[in-house]
């Protein structure tokens, strides 16, 4: 499964692909010696408030506000397959990619304060989940693992990753331990100005 732009609508003359567009899930199934095609938009609100006006509703984005182009990627997650962008909560999909809704818990679930726990290790032979925990309206870019060269298990290392308080201009650096992620950072170094919110980074020994 794939997810990317396709508008629905004539898009603004500050459209910018592959960043804007209305996000569509495009899947190839391979069933019984056979492949089959299949794709469809992710129903959001926006998309069905837009189809319901028989217009472009919301702004590219490098327009002004507002905007909603769930378009980033399509991940099989805890049982689940979500549709998601950087700037907003997920949305759930079937395996037919016909919209479920907007990611809620199921029930017994926690509640989550945002779209997602900021950074969380899944032991895949157990099933127990580990969270670490940031105070709200803190953005976290995505972390780095760093092994451990001294580690004998796979979670020995350290996570590394850039945070921002959106009431402050400064930003922060964390470190965290992989094996005790739910712990307090083992380091924080305090940045004079906020490190934008990024995507990819590595880590690269001296």
């Amino acid at each position: 499964m794939r997810n990317g732009p396709n508008s629905q609508f004539k898009p603004d003359d500050r459209y910018a692909y592959p960043f804007d567009g209305t996000g569509m899930i495009h899947a190839i199934y391979i069933e019984n010696g056979r492949a089959r095609y299949r794709n469809r938009w992710v129903l959001t609100k926006e998309v069905l408030e837009e189809r319901a006006a028989g217009h472009r509703i919301y702004n590219s984005s490098f327009s002004a506000p507002p905007h909603a182009d769930l378009n980033t990627n399509i991940v099989y997650h805890a049982g689940r397959y979500l549709a998601l962008y950087e700037g907003g909560v997920p949305y759930e999909l079937n395996r037919g990619i016909d919209t479920v809704g907007l990611r809620d818990p199921r029930p017994g679930e926690a509640t989550q304060a945002g779209a997602f726990e900021a950074i969380a290790r899944y032991d895949l032979t157990t099933g127990k989940k580990v969270v670490h925990q940031f105070p709200a309206a803190v953005t976290v870019c995505e972390p780095v693992f760093v092994a451990d060269s001294r580690g004998r298990g796979e979670e020995d290392g350290f996570i590394f990753t850039f945070a921002h308080d959106a009431g402050s201009a400064s930003g922060r650096f964390i470190i965290l331990d992989a094996r005790h992620l739910a712990g307090a950072p083992l380091a924080v170094v305090r940045l004079p100005r906020r490190a934008p919110a990024g995507l990819h980074g590595s880590w690269i020994p001296a």
